[in-house]
């Protein structure tokens, strides 16, 4: 383990690191693929990608010579926050109807991240684990029958 300041040296370091350790990979695979052995490593086929009709025309007349319901054939979904902010922007939704769909679109927050003190977003303020309330002297409900054992479960 190390202490903060050691700790903090060690992050400083780790752009460096990840940068130098993408060079590492990308080199060893220029000679792998440029046929130079890398003693212990190999090139092999990576994951297919998603599947996609080769010919949306041609595959769209086979479904229809099928006989495919066009209820089954095709995918309507709603347009994205994103959309429909374009189409605001393009002056399709009024300056009126905008901000009615401001209150039914979500944003997830941000996930924390580590930065330099230098940045200069306000630091996230974290809840102690002093701030939440004492539950020590409170008692346990019994389980109801119902509830599965906790023996008889299997861990995947």
């Amino acid at each position: 383990t190390f202490d903060n300041t050691t700790l903090a040296c060690l992050f400083g370091a780790t752009e460096l690191i990840e940068s130098w350790c993408k060079s590492i990979r990308a080199k060893a695979a220029a000679e792998l693929l440029s046929g130079q052995p890398v003693p212990g490593y190999k090139v092999v086929q990576g994951r297919q990608g998603p599947r996609r009709w080769a010919d949306m025309t041609a595959a769209e007349a086979m479904l229809k010579q099928l006989r495919i319901k066009s209820k089954d054939m095709y995918d309507i979904s709603l347009i994205s926050p994103t959309t429909a902010e374009k189409l605001y922007q393009a002056g399709v939704i009024g300056d009126r109807q905008w901000p009615k769909l401001q209150p039914l679109i979500h944003r997830a927050a941000g996930t924390p991240v580590v930065v330099p003190t230098s940045d200069k977003r306000p630091p996230l303020a974290l809840q102690d684990a002093t701030d939440f309330q004492d539950l020590s002297d409170m008692p346990i409900p019994p389980l109801p029958d119902t509830a599965p054992s906790l023996q008889s479960q299997e861990t995947p």
